[in-house]
């Protein structure tokens, strides 16, 4: 148990490395140059004022800036430094690159005097390579992410048919037999076919038709909720099949376990039908023959 705890915790820990894999723009040291103003400014405002001068140390190019409403004058690249001329009233600067995240609205941390000049250092992190998810998974001997769990398509059930005949009016008397039948139901996202076929020890038999619906959000919901409704032949006349199926979430795309209550109706017969469907390694397995043979 600790070793599975640990193992996730670095899986969480090498993938929020990832995330951060954006680098960080840092303006540090931020003061007003000594002596007099640099004679480059020259550069004026919206006024007519004089602006003031930034000189960031980089050697990095292909940098933008933006200082919202005060708008940046004029920027001058030279070696190691970039030059920034702005409106002494401005009060924030954004700064971004396209290999880096932006650093946005960062406060200048002094009052801009008209004609003045300052300088900072413009620094930053190198970007690292993104770490993918199988890249950690491989780094970590024994660490294996389990699937991810969803609903089942396909659906291969056995049901039996327990029979009451009505005999007269508002009289019914069970049968001594039973009807043993298989199903088989595809469903997409909501809705799919489903085709089943039974047969009794009195030779009688029924092929149904017909469609399921599926009522749970397949996004939220851990239990699979359908109704399933048909038609088809029954012991040699027209009869109805309807019922509802319960399953889980699985990450096999062929249900490995549901159950299903269901009810089939032909000439004045009431035959409750109950289904259950198990595959083991993918093959469906017949359990209710057992229960059809100990019924009769």
């Amino acid at each position: 148990m600790y070793i599975k705890l640990m193992k996730k915790v670095i899986l969480i820990l090498l993938l929020s490395q990832s995330l951060s894999a954006a680098a960080q723009i840092r303006i540090s040291d931020f003061k007003a140059a000594p002596g007099t103003a640099d004679p480059r400014v020259f550069v004026q405002d919206q006024d007519g004022q004089p602006c003031a001068a930034i000189r960031l140390e980089t050697k990095l190019s292909g940098w933008t800036f933006d200082a919202g409403l005060a708008g940046i004058m004029d920027t001058r690249q030279e070696d190691g430094a970039i030059w920034i001329y702005i409106p002494a009233f401005a009060r924030n600067i954004t700064v971004a690159h396209k290999d880096y995240a932006p650093l946005r609205d960062w406060p200048i941390p002094l009052t801009l005097q008209p004609g003045g000049c300052y300088t900072a250092q413009l620094s930053y992190m190198e970007p690292r390579p993104a770490v993918s998810r199988k890249a950690v998974e491989a780094s970590v001997p024994g660490l294996r992410t389990m699937p991810q769990k969803h609903f089942s398509q396909h659906f291969t059930n056995v049901f039996v048919g327990f029979c009451c005949e009505k005999l007269e009016e508002n009289y019914f008397e069970w049968d001594e037999t039973c009807r043993v039948g298989f199903s088989y139901t595809w469903i997409g996202n909501r809705v799919g076919p489903y085709l089943s076929g039974a047969y009794d020890f009195d030779e009688g038999y029924s092929v149904v038709g017909g469609g399921a619906i599926r009522l749970t959000d397949p996004a939220l919901a851990s239990l699979d909720w359908q109704l399933y409704g048909g038609a088809g032949l029954m012991d040699g006349s027209l009869g109805f099949d309807i019922g509802t199926r319960f399953g889980w979430r699985s990450t096999h795309q062929v249900s490995h376990w549901d159950f299903g209550l269901g009810c089939q109706f032909f000439q004045g017969v009431i035959m409750p039908t109950i289904s259950v469907g198990l595959c083991i390694w993918g093959i469906p397995t017949v359990v209710c023959v057992g229960l059809a043979l100990s019924a009769i």
